[in-house]
């Protein structure tokens, strides 16, 4: 041409445009200013088949690729669109299928925001941050994070695990919720735990919880520190119980209680009955205090009190209290003093020795003098140094 650009078939089969101007250009320009189109049709294979050709268009400000894959020569598949904007950044570019990077540089978005089908989108507005904007968010296989996940709504794990590479997993205020397995080595909660059952390593159930708060020991319970009941009542496993109804009374409900060494009761132990470790009945205590012994009762101290009843008294020695001592018995029954054998009886009185027998009765020596008022019979001989 004129200008010195040219058009060549010097290679059979192609043409050479060539120009030596810098910016040379190929330009294909529409004058119709209506909507007018600039467009290059790309036909292989003659255009036999669907799919043959493809159409690179300009309209408008938007750029797209499409192809007659549906019909022949009609150019209404939409593969690839720019749709142009004065400033770059704001432009887009849709594409209709997948998008394949073969390469090792990878994908660069430098805008920070990627925008999925459904409007989900993954950003990276704050610098060192991977946020996944999604109602749900499903990852098929293993998630290893090197540093640390932030979970704004629900974690949920259809199968596997959550596994920490030797540092921590912190839920910091959220919560945990589960209705398979947590197995940890140390587990800190500063909130509330929420199970109805807590295992051992193995699977084996050892702590169940009830609606309502009762928990269940699968086995023993050792407690190395201290065991507060706050409502009042400990049940055991056939029924007896231990409680503090009363505000300073501890209750022990149970046919028997057995205590295995030494009993120290600081005011008053409130019982029945106190039996034997077999079971036999040995001391009864009524209403009134009244105190009854089933057998011998034997008191190595002092016995004191307002009355002793005894079918049989025996002591080495009876002293005194600070009031008169009075010995009686049921009406018709006797009392009998009786020393050892070969041994005197001795009475020693501080005052008269006062020996009153009933109206008409005597006083009878030997079993056989006789005082009565002041009359002595049945003495063979009285004998005296000085008779008066």
């Amino acid at each position: 041409f004129g200008k010195g650009e040219s058009i060549s078939n010097a290679t059979d089969g192609d043409f050479l445009f060539t120009t030596d101007i810098i910016t040379g250009a190929l330009t294909l320009k529409n004058s119709n200013v209506e909507n007018g189109s600039a467009a290059i049709e790309l036909v292989s294979d003659n255009g036999a088949d669907a799919g043959d050709g493809y159409e690179v268009k300009s309209l408008n400000g938007n750029f797209t690729i499409t192809s007659d894959n549906s019909t022949s020569g009609t150019y209404d598949d939409t593969h690839f669109t720019i749709a142009g904007n004065a400033d770059p950044a704001s432009s887009t570019t849709t594409i209709a299928g997948g998008a394949i990077v073969a390469g090792t540089g990878g994908l660069d978005i430098s805008g920070g925001i990627v925008t999925l089908a459904n409007d989900e989108t993954i950003s990276n507005a704050t610098d060192g941050t991977i946020a996944i904007t999604a109602a749900t968010t499903s990852v098929s296989g293993d998630l290893s994070v090197a540093d640390q996940a932030s979970i704004d709504g629900t974690l949920t794990l259809a199968t596997g695990s959550i596994t920490d590479s030797g540092g921590a997993i912190d839920f910091v205020n959220e919560n945990l919720s589960t209705t398979g397995t947590i197995a940890s080595g140390t587990l800190t909660v500063t909130g509330e735990v929420r199970a109805t059952t807590i295992a051992y390593t193995d699977g084996d159930a050892a702590i169940t919880i009830a609606n309502g708060g009762g928990i269940t020991t699968s086995g023993d319970a050792t407690i190395t520190g201290n065991l507060t009941v706050t409502g009042n009542t400990a049940t055991f496993g056939n029924g007896e119980s231990i409680s503090n109804g009363t505000n300073g009374t501890i209750a022990i409900t149970s046919p028997t209680t057995t205590v295995s060494g030494d009993l120290t009761v600081g005011t008053s132990l409130q019982t029945a009955t106190i039996d034997y470790t077999d079971g036999t009945n040995a001391i009864t205590i009524a209403s009134n205090g009244a105190v009854t012994t089933s057998g011998n009762f034997t008191v190595g101290g002092t016995i004191s009190g307002g009355n002793v009843t005894a079918s049989s008294l025996m002591a080495n020695d009876i002293a005194t209290g600070d009031d008169d001592v009075t010995i009686t018995t049921a009406s018709g029954n006797f009392i009998a003093i009786t020393s050892g054998a070969l041994a005197p009886l001795t009475l020693t009185s501080g005052a008269a020795l006062n020996i009153n027998p009933a109206t008409n009765s005597a006083i009878v020596l030997d079993g056989t003098i006789s005082v009565d008022a002041g009359v002595v019979t049945g003495a063979t001989s009285i004998t005296s140094g000085n008779l008066t």
